[in-house]
């Protein structure tokens, strides 16, 4: 497997060893930033199983919103980037925001989009489609937005599902979806026991200007 650690702080991914054609994974480090291994001398791993194209030396997940391809050859799957962004976001604590996004319009994903955790806490997450802009420039539509996704490294889904009036979720909800019109808004969750992420669509929360 190809190694990478994350400093948690700075937000920098460092290869570490050499590349191979297994899964990725982020191994632990100590405050040096050295690799911890156990008395076998085996690296002790943060988060494995990590889908190829997802991790990239010098990328930095604190800072800059990331714009991962998908679908193509060498290239993760839509439910890799989820599992990868649900398992980053319990490692670090933080809630992490997403995207998804089809460049030619079909309703296939082609990128997607982790946004940096600098700002997010244990229940609010930022992040923008600003890389997406920079990418298709002129091509770009916000009417290829296919989902927004964020996720509860805590496991619940609270408010949003038992009290939506109540929900952050559902008051960001209410201000994003007319500028992305065809995007779900989607929970990424775990249920116990469960190795994908579970998925909540509180999509049906929205409620038009028109009909308030």
């Amino acid at each position: 497997m190809t190694d990478f650690t994350l400093n948690k702080k700075t937000g920098e991914v460092k290869q570490v060893g050499e590349k191979n054609d297994d899964p990725d994974r982020i191994v632990r480090t100590n405050r040096k930033g050295e690799v911890v291994r156990n008395k076998k001398g085996e690296a002790r791993v943060a988060i494995n199983g990590i889908e190829k194209g997802i991790l990239k030396d010098g990328q930095n997940f604190r800072d800059k919103d990331q714009v991962i391809t998908v679908g193509g050859e060498g290239q993760p799957s839509v439910e890799g980037v989820k599992s990868f962004t649900l398992n980053l976001s319990e490692y670090l604590g933080n809630e992490i925001k997403g995207y998804s996004y089809s460049s030619d319009g079909s309703n296939k994903v082609t990128d997607m989009v982790l946004g940096g955790y600098k700002n997010n806490t244990l229940t609010s997450s930022y992040g923008t489609v600003r890389e997406l802009l920079v990418k298709y420039g002129a091509n770009f539509s916000f009417n290829n937005i296919l989902q927004e996704f964020h996720t509860h490294p805590n496991g619940e889904l609270g408010a949003t599902q038992s009290a939506p009036e109540l929900s952050q979720d559902v008051r960001g909800l209410q201000s994003d979806k007319p500028q992305i019109p065809k995007a779900t808004f989607i929970i990424l969750y775990r249920i116990q026991n469960q190795a994908t992420p579970a998925e909540y669509d509180y999509t049906h929360q929205y409620t038009p200007t028109s009909k308030k």
